[in-house]
């Protein structure tokens, strides 16, 4: 009976998986700016999303990554100042919209790398 749960459990996490690349956390300096690029970078290269734009809530921040709205607030102002990650507000709906600087973000990685 024990290994229904376990399945049950594991299925559930499964659904809920995003990807995380520790060497962004390295980078950034800190694991939730580390983060929010990790799902960043996930939502900004999604097959078919060729502008690179995604749009995202603070609650949906806060249901795909796990981080608070303050959490969001700082990791997104260190991402900002490093010039990875690019915002803007759709004036009409209020929308976020996020979209990861490729060129800048393989930039620092090749700096890190070299370092």
């Amino acid at each position: 009976m024990e290994s229904d749960h376990k399945g049950s459990a594991m299925d559930f996490l499964m659904k809920c998986t995003m990807t995380f690349y520790p060497q962004l956390a390295r980078l950034t300096g800190t694991i939730t700016a580390g983060l929010m690029l990790s799902h960043a970078v996930s939502c900004s290269w999604r097959k078919g999303n060729y502008s690179g734009w995604f749009s995202k809530s603070l609650a949906e921040w806060t249901e795909e990554t796990g981080l608070t709205a303050r959490e969001q607030v700082q990791a997104c102002r260190l991402l900002r100042k490093l010039g990875v990650l690019e915002k803007t507000r759709d004036t009409q709906s209020g929308q976020m919209w996020f979209r990861v600087n490729g060129a800048r973000l393989i930039e620092l990685l090749q700096q890190v790398g070299d370092e």
